[in-house]
């Protein structure tokens, strides 16, 4: 699957990919989002992916890999994940990756999305409440790739409304509305 928004472009991860990912660092980020980048379940081998839980790498055309993303499944929940390398922070990677993900997640059948800011992370608390996100006032523990360890993190959650506005129970990856 990939993904197109102004300045990003979203794909999967490929075996090549290794090398830059261990450069920027996304290996902490990927392993705490669904296994290892290069594992069969992001490169498309070994288990099938669920179809309703992508995982990308965020590229920008020219210049490479600047993050990864992903919609992924939290007990009986999907969490929208998105990181950005420290060297390509504040330049709003973060925000564009957030609201590129928002329509997708809607398409393939989320009703209700989750995410956490990693406390003292004011731009992804901002970028966040841009894309609608509401705090819900718990905290759940979440993985923070530069501290190496799990942190109390604040939760937020977006309602998606029914998939393609079609109340009668359709996932809504198998048709469009009119």
């Amino acid at each position: 699957m990939f993904i197109r928004s102004d300045r990003l472009f979203f794909r999967p991860c490929w075996p090549e990919d290794r090398a830059d990912l261990l450069a920027i660092g996304g290996t902490s980020f990927a392993a705490a989002s669904g296994g290892e980048p290069w594992s069969g379940a992001m490169l498309g081998g070994g288990e099938p992916e669920d179809r309703r839980s992508p995982r990308f790498l965020i590229t920008v055309p020219g210049e490479g890999i600047v993050g990864m993303a992903a919609l992924a499944r939290i007990e009986d929940e999907t969490e929208l994940r998105v990181w950005i390398a420290q060297g390509r922070r504040g330049r709003g990677y973060g925000s564009e990756a957030v609201q590129a993900l928002l329509p997708l997640a809607r398409m393939l059948g989320h009703r209700k999305l989750r995410a956490v800011a990693l406390p003292g992370n004011r731009a992804a608390t901002r970028a966040l409440a841009r894309a609608g996100f509401v705090p819900t006032g718990k905290v759940g523990l979440r993985y923070c790739p530069e501290k190496a360890r799990e942190l109390s993190s604040p939760l937020f959650v977006r309602d998606l409304g029914d998939p393609y506005d079609c109340p009668d129970g359709d996932d809504g990856a198998s048709r469009m509305a009119a």
